[in-house]
């Protein structure tokens, strides 16, 4: 079995707790942007900006034990406190226990730092 010095056992220690961080980091995000409302979850991905369009996928989990036909999702999109725009999408035909996967999109010059979505109906 190979020997490791000092230096090489420092370095991969230290890009271990970084991998460990990263994950840790990458699971508060996930856990931070999934609302559970009428029997859905709402889980909120990759928020873009594209020149003069905001883009926010979205993810929803039909927990129930009936078929959506349809869900709309609203979303806003702030800059800090300020709201620069607003966006809908929906998911279709979504049976028990299945995840459908939708983008809201905005028309915008100015990029957004974060975005608020909800579910705004069920039928």
């Amino acid at each position: 079995m190979p020997e490791t010095t000092p230096g090489k056992k420092r370095n991969a220690c230290g890009v271990l707790r970084n991998l460990v961080l990263t994950g840790t980091l990458f699971l508060m995000i996930a856990k931070d942007h999934a609302f559970a409302q009428n029997g859905l979850t709402l889980i909120m991905w990759r928020l873009t900006h594209s020149g003069s369009y905001i883009q926010q996928v979205v993810s929803v989990k039909n927990d129930t034990v009936n078929l959506v036909r349809i869900a709309r999702i609203e979303c806003g999109f702030f800059r800090g406190d300020q709201l620069i725009a607003t966006g809908t999408t929906h998911v279709q035909n979504l049976a028990p226990a299945s995840t459908g996967l939708s983008e809201a999109l905005a028309r915008s010059d100015v990029a957004a730092d974060r975005a608020q979505c909800r579910v705004a109906s069920v039928r």
